[in-house]
């Protein structure tokens, strides 16, 4: 599931020295096919929107990194997202 991916995220990101980042690109294993990349990219939007990750990019076309934000716990702040209220679109 995409939380689930979500948690592998933040703790393969909280493995790293801090202050490190990551290339985008690590966090995609080819070996799980199409439905495991879509999974990840979406948890790492999920993340992104959520401030639990951190983006940079140099300059266009370069490469883009990532790293977890300063303070974030993996796993706590994805469990509290998992017991959020979700939101229904209104039927028309």
């Amino acid at each position: 599931s995409v939380r689930q991916r979500m948690s592998d995220v933040l703790s393969a990101l909280g493995r790293l020295e801090q202050g490190r980042y990551t290339e985008f690109t690590a966090l995609f294993d080819p070996a799980e096919g199409r439905l495991g990349i879509v999974v990840t990219f979406l948890a790492l939007l999920e993340l992104i929107r959520e401030a639990l990750v951190e983006v940079v990019q140099s300059e266009p076309y370069a490469p883009i990194h990532l790293k977890a934000r300063a303070g974030e716990t993996p796993n706590a702040d994805v469990a509290a997202a998992d017991e959020a209220p979700v939101e229904e679109p209104e039927a028309s």
